[in-house]
């Protein structure tokens, strides 16, 4: 490998092997660019700390925080710098992100490293934390249980509960039909997706309100559909549903409530850890 400057040979691989630099190699702007030993990417700028960069199959991974690229030519991996103030990068052919002055787009998937977000702690604030670290969505398998004694089986077509999670925020809403009850005594308890968390002082009890269909037993005014409140606790991993009568009387001992086909609506929204 030959390497030339001002038409002059400047230096010289004999092997054509790996090519050492003793120092950084410098670009426009400053900007430096350094290939560690395990194939990763630190890239320097302006004296600022290395950020590293791991072009893998499945997209772009952020090994920490994210600085300006600009200015730069160099490829590594396929991965291509230009000089017009923009990154592109390609693995493998295909076209994964591109960087530019203004901002960061992305064609694919951003990878976070486990434990790793977006930190927003260089805007002001005065919050416990501004790291984002999590965001999911998926199916919560439900299960409804009577606090003392006895069963309440939920069918099997209308078990499924839909949640968002956005960092420790969780919405979770659906629709549950009652398959049948054995006797049940005691609250009327719902399953979450994820336990209700810790918080400063009482910062992470929940209280909402919905309504169900009640043809059990214990309802106080007949068959039909009641307001209900949702009530949970931090550290549990259930929300206890508290029916209202049409007097306004809160019963929190509503498992008698429920029976076949009975119907409980979910809206509601809580802290976990």
């Amino acid at each position: 490998m030959t390497i030339k400057q001002q038409g002059g040979v400047f230096g010289r691989n004999p092997t054509f092997n790996d090519v050492e630099v003793d120092g950084d190699v410098t670009f426009k702007d400053g900007a430096k660019a350094l290939f560690g030993d395990g194939g990763d990417l630190q890239i320097y700028h302006s004296g600022s700390s290395s950020t590293i960069y791991d072009a893998g199959t499945g997209g772009l991974s952020i090994g920490s925080n994210l600085l300006a690229i600009k200015n730069s030519a160099f490829t590594k991996n396929g991965a291509v710098f230009n000089e017009n103030a923009d990154a592109r990068f390609f693995y493998d052919g295909v076209f994964k992100a591109a960087t530019t002055a203004s901002g960061f787009s992305v064609t694919g998937n951003v990878a976070l490293t486990d434990g790793g977000g977006i930190d927003f702690s260089a805007t002001a604030g005065t919050g416990t934390s501004e790291l984002f670290d999590d965001y999911e969505e998926g199916d919560h398998e439900v299960a409804v249980t009577a606090g003392t004694s006895g069963t309440i089986t939920v069918g099997a077509s209308s078990s499924v509960l839909a949640y968002t999670k956005i960092g420790r925020q969780v919405t979770l809403m659906g629709r549950i039909l009652i398959g049948s009850v054995a006797s049940p005594v005691g609250a009327l308890k719902i399953s979450l997706p994820f336990v209700i968390g810790n918080m400063t002082e009482f910062g992470g009890y929940v209280y909402d309100m919905g309504y169900f269909y009640g043809n059990g037993t214990g309802v106080s005014d007949g068959t039909s559909y009641y307001t209900c409140a949702f009530s949970g606790t931090e550290g549990q991993s259930t929300i206890s549903v508290f029916a209202i009568s049409r007097a306004g009387v809160f019963d929190t001992t509503a498992a008698d409530w429920v029976g076949a086909n009975s119907e409980l609506y979910v809206n509601l929204t809580y802290f976990t850890s």
